[in-house]
């Protein structure tokens, strides 16, 4: 699920399940966020390469990446143009 200022898409899914691509945060890069907090899952199954996390910053994306339940304090506390992507299949 991917929780963006103005809507929500729940039906968010990646091209590899288990690991988070850029090629899996198109729409995410095109809403421009400030912030983008990544949920891995409830055991922190999915996994955030070292490339996509320096894509994202290369955009000047602040980044969160936690285990799901406490990306989503993160996301509930946070201020500004914030977006989630939050793993939710396991």
């Amino acid at each position: 699920m991917i929780i963006y200022p103005d809507r929500v898409d729940p039906s968010w899914w990646r091209v590899k399940g288990h690991s988070l691509s850029p090629e899996d945060l198109k729409d995410v890069i095109s809403a421009q966020p400030e912030t983008l907090i990544i949920g891995t899952g409830a055991y922190g199954a999915m996994e955030v390469p070292e490339s996509t996390i320096k894509f994202l910053r290369s955009k000047g994306i602040s980044l969160h990446i936690a285990k799901t339940a406490e990306a989503v304090k993160i996301f509930n506390s946070s201020k500004g143009r914030t977006i989630a992507c939050l793993h939710l299949s396991c």
